[in-house]
């Protein structure tokens, strides 16, 4: 799209300024200004006409970031809950097997002081 207003500039350039339609005009004086705004960069005229659509499109953006983000808290809630419960099992099994290695340490150091 910003070649087709480049190449609308060139035409008007090489057009003889007789045959410039009202439009034309007045663009042709806009770029001599240097003035770009005639050129709708991300704009609509028809939603610049009618804001309320644009206050309604951005509410629904921003009630559905919401949501999305309150999905997102959610989901990690869930995720931190679970991995609160992995890591109270594997701490019960690290302190089980611990304790089992610290039974068989005894055992074997008993061993070692009783006569044979």
């Amino acid at each position: 799209p910003k070649w087709d207003y480049m190449a609308f500039i060139f035409y008007l350039r090489e057009k003889d300024a007789q045959d410039y339609t009202g439009p034309e005009q007045i663009i042709k004086n806009l770029v001599k200004q240097k003035d770009i705004n005639w050129v709708p960069l991300g704009r609509s005229k028809l939603l610049e006409e009618d804001k309320s659509h644009i206050q309604e499109d951005t509410l629904a953006r921003i009630e559905k970031q919401g949501r999305h983000i309150l999905g997102e808290l959610e989901g990690g809630a869930r995720s931190k809950q679970l991995l609160l419960s992995t890591l109270g099992v594997l701490t019960r099994t690290v302190e089980e097997r611990m304790e089992a290695m610290q039974q068989q340490m005894t055992v074997v150091a008993q061993s070692m002081h009783s006569p044979a």
